[in-house]
């Protein structure tokens, strides 16, 4: 039987649940970070106008619209290298977009759902819990968090080599 966890240890637990949580968020801001530049770059010339286009554009959109942007120019550039799609094929980089919309949903878990506490010992370092209809937990070990932080930082660096930034 797993030892109970005193009100001190639970506390510890929020606080360190409260530091992955912003590890992963952290991690996720430097991957929107880099589609607002590379945007940026493509559309501003001007680099005058650069600080308008972030406050006035960039900081109205949502992220699921700034990856669709970044999609879609991603795919103009396919089609002016000569690609043609069919119902058979998909984009060249199609996988690297499917996953930032699935990080985009584990980054969104991390910033809305609530951390619940363990009432016994586990090897869980954070646990996530939606309430919308019902309750769903959700657990995370340490190796988790870092694979999850690995993730969006390989999908950063894809991104940065596919539009040379």
């Amino acid at each position: 039987m797993a030892k109970k966890l005193t009100p001190i240890e639970q506390m510890d637990y929020i606080n360190h649940g409260n530091y992955y949580r912003g590890t992963v968020i952290n991690s996720f801001t430097t991957l929107e970070r880099t589609i607002e530049q590379i945007l940026t770059s493509h559309f501003i010339t001007n680099k005058k106008k650069i600080n308008d286009f972030v406050y006035i554009i960039l900081d109205r959109m949502t992220f699921e619209s700034k990856r669709t942007s970044l999609k879609a120019l991603n795919e103009k550039r396919e089609k002016f290298k000569g690609f043609m799609k069919t119902k058979n094929n998909r984009y060249p980089n199609s996988k690297i977009f499917e996953e930032i919309r699935l990080l985009q949903e584990e980054r969104n878990q991390f910033a809305h759902f609530t951390i619940m506490i363990p009432i016994e010992e586990t090897n869980y370092v954070i646990g996530l819990a939606y309430l919308r209809d019902g309750f769903v937990p959700k657990w995370y070990t340490l190796e988790d968090i870092e694979n999850l932080n690995n993730r969006i930082a390989e999908a950063t660096n894809k991104i940065r080599d596919l539009f040379n930034i």
